[in-house]
């Protein structure tokens, strides 16, 4: 799903709630670490999902 890091899209095409969306993204940065505001995060998480993905 690539959304290009619009969340009210991603919220639409995941069949949530935007609230919802913005608690599950909150959870996921305080778990990881990382702000999911910065493109190089999502893009560095991307990779490693891909990775993950490939195995």
């Amino acid at each position: 799903m690539d959304c290009s890091g619009a969340k009210t899209h991603t919220a639409r095409r995941a069949g949530l709630s935007r609230p919802t969306l913005y608690s599950r993204l909150g959870a996921i940065e305080r778990i990881l670490g990382v702000s999911l505001e910065s493109a190089e995060s999502r893009t560095s998480l991307h990779a490693a999902l891909m990775v993950i993905d490939a195995r």
